[in-house]
């Protein structure tokens, strides 16, 4: 597709969670959104692409554009936009 990568600070096996695990919303929402946006705040894109639709929902709360892998493989509505273009 022709994209830069730019993995979270925190990757693989450091990865933590985007506050959408264990339902910590639904018990403790200003703990989720705390989490939510220290997870967003890791990167410096402004676009974030996850392969796990709870980080999607969760992350929509962020100030960053959010995407499903699938959406960008497949969703032409998505690809047509140029979201992701990257110069080279």
């Amino acid at each position: 597709l022709g994209l830069n990568i730019i993995e979270f600070k925190n990757n693989k096996k450091d990865t933590v969670c985007c506050g959408a695990g264990g339902m910590v919303g639904v018990t403790n929402y200003k703990l989720a959104l705390k989490q939510m946006n220290s997870r967003a705040d890791e990167t410096v894109c402004e676009n974030i692409v996850c392969y796990c639709e709870s980080c999607c929902e969760s992350l929509l709360n962020s100030n960053k554009n959010i995407l499903h892998i699938l959406d960008l493989l497949f969703n032409e509505e998505v690809i047509n936009k140029n979201l992701f273009t990257q110069s080279k």
